[in-house]
């Protein structure tokens, strides 16, 4: 089976009202990023801040071909920046399914996303997570 890769922090978190967008059939383990959490004071929201790298991967509205680029990235060619701290947060690895990529575009759609426009405040990008195992 292949697995979609996405993590999360804020309200998509378990036990917050967006984490009901999550498949249910996601695995999840807990985790952390590298980068910084800021508040956002005009949507009274959490952003992240992570670094710029050469090998980053923007997210699209092709989630088969996103999860084709998770799988080209895992060698670690994307390396932790010391300069920044720990962002913890949730990653869950939702089974590829037909109702999927349904689920996705919700999450793309409350956070605003849109890969065609530069000037947007949410992001899906490609990172390194570290998780327990």
């Amino acid at each position: 089976m292949r697995y979609f890769n996405l993590f999360v922090y804020g309200t998509l978190m378990s036990n917050f009202h967006n984490n009901t967008f999550i498949p249910k059939c996601s695995k999840k383990t807990i985790g952390f990023i590298t980068g910084n959490l800021y508040h956002y004071a005009c949507g009274n929201y959490p952003m992240v801040q992570i670094p710029k790298t050469q090998d980053q991967v923007t997210g699209s509205f092709d989630y088969l071909n996103d999860y084709h680029k998770q799988v080209e990235n895992k060698k670690d060619s994307l390396p932790f920046n010391l300069e920044f701290g720990r962002v913890y947060g949730e990653l869950y690895r939702i089974p590829l399914l037909d109702n999927t990529e349904k689920s996705l575009r919700e999450i793309d759609r409350i956070e605003r996303f849109n890969p065609n426009k530069n000037n947007q405040l949410y992001h899906r990008t490609l990172v390194p997570v570290q998780t327990p195992n």
